[in-house]
């Protein structure tokens, strides 16, 4: 089984926020973005399957790490991390992340696995909040929320493609939509990307590279600066 399954599920979980979140309060304008960086982890069924898995784990830290560093130079960014240091953390202690902060955006960073060493490229997921409202009033303010929250996140998206894109010229495998397991309330616009693949040599000698990994970083700074200005 691919394992996008089960990291779409987890992000499923991750970008609906819980119910008193409150949406388009009226000083939103004068307030700094709040950003959630998740550098996710290598799932235990990774086990003997990855060269190096100790520095693999590194690798989203490492972006996310770059990614906070500056982003921290633009006083319009708060951006908080899930994980500044090489931890497990559970899922239930990334919700309360969430729940405490109430980010506007979360920016889930993987790397991939492919079934063959041919296997390569970067992967941009964002999060389908209306397939399981068929029949919901569409000017309910439900529905809208979730539209928009939809909408956002393949916006970012697109724009975090088009930046990978000079950065990794014919490497895009494309944007895709995870369908949610979860429906709650209230949700907040997301995107996971997928850096690349670690069963790849090229890709994972890449990945491992501090000059990548700050390419990256900047690239997806870049790209919720474009989104938000």
């Amino acid at each position: 089984m691919h394992h996008w399954k089960k990291i779409i599920v987890l992000l499923g979980l991750l970008i609906f926020v819980y119910a008193g979140f409150t949406a388009g309060e009226s000083d939103a304008a004068e307030k700094r973005k709040v950003i959630l960086i998740d550098a996710a982890d290598i799932s235990g069924d990774w086990a003997g399957m990855i060269k190096d898995k100790s520095a693999v784990v590194d690798i989203t830290l490492a972006v996310a790490l770059y990614m906070k560093e500056e982003m921290g130079k633009d006083r319009e960014f708060n951006v908080i991390l899930t994980r500044e240091k090489d931890r497990d953390i559970d899922l239930q202690e990334k919700m309360k992340l969430i729940e405490k902060n109430k980010p506007d955006f979360l920016i889930s960073l993987h790397v991939n696995r492919g079934f063959g060493k041919a296997s390569s490229g970067f992967e941009i997921y964002y999060p389908d909040y209306l397939t399981n409202v068929a029949g919901q009033d569409k000017k309910s303010e439900r529905f809208q929320l979730r539209n928009r929250a939809q909408a956002d996140s393949l916006k970012m998206a697109r724009i975090i493609q088009e930046n990978l894109n000079r950065l990794f010229p014919r490497k895009s495998r494309g944007i895709r939509k995870a369908a949610s397991s979860v429906n709650y309330e209230w949700v907040v616009p997301s995107v996971g990307v997928a850096m690349g693949f670690v069963t790849n040599d090229e890709d994972r000698k890449k990945l491992l590279s501090e000059k990548a990994q700050r390419e990256i970083a900047q690239a997806l700074v870049k790209s919720v600066k474009v989104f938000y200005r």
